[in-house]
């Protein structure tokens, strides 16, 4: 073989090299450059998602443990709310989260667990103060709606009368729960709030 033929092959050998390298890192640019997560969003981005999906989560599941605890209370505590009279015969209505009344109660713990929000940003807590706002407002405010609630739904009623004792006692019962639920949202406002909501 010449010298130049020898030298010809290792120009095509070093082409075929290099053409090989080429092509290796024009796919592994092609397979980084593909879809990802931060095409889409950005790691800021993502970050911000993430404290507002872990307080939403945590608010929504304050809300559930409140008005679980309530139906828990309302069930051991079992008396009649509401009495209906028919034919002489009479027979009481406990509590139930599908009636006015029970739906009332349980959207007080609702708009209460929400307060705790409001709570932990204008009260100082270091004393446990936003919690006792909220326990005082909860075993105050929840009896005072479910009597309201009560005697507006037994308005068109006919031979239904108000259980008052009763549904103060379960007004209570639900105040109870909803304390519970507000001073965990109080707990993850000072804790985990986004920078948003951040005092």
């Amino acid at each position: 073989m010449s010298e130049t033929e020898a030298t010809m092959e290792d120009g095509d050998d070093g082409s075929a090299e290099a053409s090989t390298e080429a092509t290796t890192t024009s796919i592994q640019e092609g397979s980084s450059g593909g879809s990802s997560l931060e095409d889409f969003v950005s790691a800021a981005e993502q970050e911000i998602i993430k404290e507002w999906v872990g307080f939403v989560t945590g608010l929504f599941a304050a809300i559930g443990i409140g008005i679980g605890l309530n139906s828990i209370i309302q069930d051991q505590w079992g008396h009649a709310l509401m009495k209906t009279s028919v034919m002489g015969q009479s027979a009481g209505t406990p509590f139930s989260p599908f009636s006015g009344l029970g739906l009332a109660m349980n959207i007080g713990i609702l708009l209460v667990v929400l307060l705790g929000v409001v709570f932990a940003w204008n009260i100082d807590n270091e004393e446990y103060t936003a919690i006792k706002v909220a326990a005082a407002t909860s075993l105050v405010a929840i009896p005072v709606f479910s009597l309201v609630t009560g005697f507006l739904v037994l308005v068109p009623a006919d031979n239904t009368s108000l259980e008052v004792v009763n549904v103060i006692v379960s007004g209570l019962g639900s105040g109870i729960a909803a304390t519970v639920g507000a001073s965990i949202v109080i707990f993850l406002t000072d804790s985990q709030a986004p920078d948003g909501l951040s005092n």
